[in-house]
């Protein structure tokens, strides 16, 4: 009788077990677009890194405070990986957007750039980055 309970716990213990597998496993997909967004060590300047799925259209798009496009283009569509330095010495203060599309995926970055002046003689400028 015991052999009998042992060899139940045993069965038990196995098909829990295999079932508990089968529910680990999962079905890896792609993600569908990453984006990173930082500043260089270059005052000023951003950095726009992508990674996205091969084969697949992505626009990047940056408009200005008052929604003038100030940079458009397709990224190729071979390869998965692209980064693009933004020089944003020349532009106003304000803040300006950056979106990046994939298909029916859109990643939205907000980049605020700043002028101090606590003593005119030494202006400084920020750049902060959103979302």
């Amino acid at each position: 009788m015991l052999h009998n309970a042992f060899t139940k716990a045993l069965i038990a213990g196995t098909l829990l077990s295999a079932g508990s597998a089968t529910f680990a496993q999962t079905t890896e997909t792609p993600a569908a677009l990453i984006v990173g967004v930082y500043p260089t060590k270059q005052a000023n300047k951003i950095c726009l890194a992508v990674e996205k799925q091969p084969n697949k259209l992505v626009l990047v798009q940056l408009t200005g405070p008052m929604g003038d496009e100030l940079y458009h283009d397709h990224l190729p569509k071979k390869g998965e990986r692209f980064s693009q330095v933004f020089d944003m010495n020349e532009l106003n203060d304000g803040t300006y957007t950056l979106r990046i599309k994939q298909g029916k995926d859109i990643i939205v970055k907000s980049i605020r750039l700043q002028t101090t002046a606590p003593d005119p003689s030494t202006p400084e400028r920020f750049l902060t980055l959103g979302n």
